[in-house]
């Protein structure tokens, strides 16, 4: 007898189930697409035990009639394409028709639809079909996914706890919220609300799901030929610890692709701290034939005709929505340039008199540097001094000193209230002893909510972001992590390049820095000042002073 046989076709639609249902996030994934597919202007997803013992999905979509839900039903049915040339301009996020026979394959499931009027009720188990009765209903669409994987104990013994499913279905619905801004969403465990949208504008949406302002988001726009760039991102230094905030979508559709990302940090590059990551919402379009989307079954990733064109419109996009050193000045807050007064016609003009900043004997500021270093002459030296390294480390102190002497709080007048998952919470509570050290004072409202009483004296940033970035990083594990965190923050909190000082404000850094000396380094071990003599200047231009 032969040892190659054919598959019977129960096992094959458990295998091809796989490669489509990963994990309860996979089918929300799949469902909440089908019903923006349908025109849903609403899509409601209702979870047990993460997803692990339910998921419902709701939508206000067209609806099928009976003939196409049992047909929906079967493998490889769709109405999203009919011919090889339809591969090519693929404008639907769902378009294989393999994704309702795969899911219905490894769960007990029914889908309720109707286009207005009388509905169709179809139920399946484990890939057998068990009845279709008629039920009436508003126009629209119910999926049921119950006990996933019920029928495949093997698959099912890899899920996780309903925490981390949950986290993953959390993460696969702000990517819909983000697309579809005129789109009502809502996510509820149990009867909990978890995540609610209603209609808006992608900026609100952004600054909502963040927990930022809308004045912290930039908008930016970027076009070469026929490939267009649009999306929000958050202001530095409004980061996480990983990449998590950053959602790409090409022709509407969610993705995961190195190549945006990649160019989305070299666009950043000098605006972020190594190892922390922006929050962003970027879409490109681009022409349907020069983007492959059926490279992987669940669709996540894709393949560019021209990634290096594609790689350097993402890179100068966001780089030019960023600005440069010059574009951050204020008439509140103005940069030392401003006070220099220099005008220069013909050969030569006079300085006008202005308050020169840091007045001591042996120190005389003359100015800034590519936005980052003051310039200073010290005892006949030229002293380069890193304006961001130094700040850091002043602030870096701080933090230690209110540790060790908790530190003095200053009361907000207005709490900020917002909104936290569950494992976050925790996190923070984890951590609140050492938080209350700092200076914070906070508490837990229940229902998700984390309310903001107080912020340290020294604290000048968003303290939403502060917390949401903090209880990413888990628990405080030992003297070297309290440390690294201490660091951390001191660098999210300094100055960066282009920042504009007033002239009291470089007071206290070189201040501090006379205090403390020019061998004084940041938290990460850069040097904050370096030192030219008399003698290095001479050298350097083959003459003498």
């Amino acid at each position: 007898m032969g040892r190659v046989r054919p598959l019977p076709p129960s096992l094959v639609s458990k295998i091809a189930a796989g490669e489509v249902v990963e994990r309860p996030a996979s089918v929300v994934k799949e469902l909440v697409e089908n019903s923006l597919d349908a025109g849903a202007c609403q899509v409601e997803v209702e979870l047990e035990d993460g997803g692990l013992r339910l998921v419902r999905v709701v939508d206000d979509g067209e609806g099928m009639e009976e003939e196409d839900a049992l047909l929906a039903l079967e493998e490889y049915s769709t109405s999203k394409i009919a011919t090889i040339q339809d591969l090519s301009c693929i404008t639907t996020l769902g378009f294989r028709g393999e994704a309702l026979h795969a899911i219905a394959a490894v769960s007990r499931f029914t889908l309720f639809t109707s286009p207005g009027g009388l509905g169709t009720v179809v139920k399946v188990e484990g890939g057998v079909l068990k009845s279709v009765s008629k039920k009436p209903r508003s126009r629209g669409t119910t999926v049921e996914v119950r006990d996933l994987f019920f029928n495949l104990r093997a698959r099912r013994r890899f899920l996780r706890s309903p925490v981390t499913e949950r986290s993953h279905i959390l993460q696969v619905m702000k990517e819909y919220i983000l697309a579809y801004p005129k789109v009502r969403f809502l996510l509820r465990e149990r009867g909990e609300v978890l995540l609610e949208a209603l209609p808006g504008d992608l900026k609100e949406r952004a600054a909502a799901l963040w927990g930022l302002k809308p004045k912290d988001i930039l908008s930016l726009e970027a076009q070469d030929g026929s490939m267009r760039l649009e999306g929000v991102l958050a202001a530095p230094p409004f980061t996480r610890r990983d990449a998590r905030g950053e959602f790409f979508f090409v022709n509407g559709r969610p993705v995961k692709d190195r190549l945006l990302a990649g160019a989305l940090m070299e666009g950043m590059r000098t605006r972020l701290v190594k190892g922390e990551y922006p929050f962003c919402g970027l879409f490109l379009s681009i022409p349907p034939e020069d983007v492959d989307v059926n490279v992987h079954p669940s669709k996540r990733e894709v393949k560019f005709r021209r990634p290096y064109e594609v790689a350097s419109l993402v890179k100068r996009g966001v780089a030019a929505v960023l600005g440069g050193p010059s574009s951050k000045g204020s008439a509140e807050s103005p940069s030392y340039s401003s006070h220099l007064g220099l005008s220069f016609q013909g050969r030569m003009e006079r300085v006008e008199e202005v308050r020169m900043p840091f007045s001591l004997p042996s120190w005389r500021f003359l100015g800034e540097y590519a936005g980052l270093f003051f310039l200073v002459e010290m005892e006949g030296d030229l002293v380069l001094v890193d304006k961001h390294a130094l700040h850091e480390r002043m602030l870096y102190d701080t933090i230690r000193e209110g540790w060790e002497k908790q530190g003095k709080v200053r009361l907000l007048l207005v709490p900020l209230e917002f909104s936290m998952e569950e494992t976050e919470l925790s996190r923070l509570m984890g951590t609140r002893e050492v938080l209350e050290g700092m200076g914070f004072r906070f508490q837990l409202k229940g229902e998700g909510l984390c309310e903001i009483k107080g912020v340290p004296q020294w604290f000048q940033g968003d303290a939403v972001a502060f917390f949401q970035s903090w209880a990413a990083e888990g628990e405080v594990v030992g003297e070297e992590e309290l440390v690294a965190r201490a660091a951390s923050l001191a660098c999210r909190e300094a100055v960066k390049a282009g920042d504009a000082l007033s002239v009291d404000q470089i007071d206290r850094l070189l201040a501090f820095l006379e205090s403390r000396g020019l061998d004084l380094t940041c938290p990460h071990g850069r040097p904050v000042a370096v030192r030219l003599s008399k003698g290095d200047v001479e050298r350097l231009f083959k003459r003498r002073i």
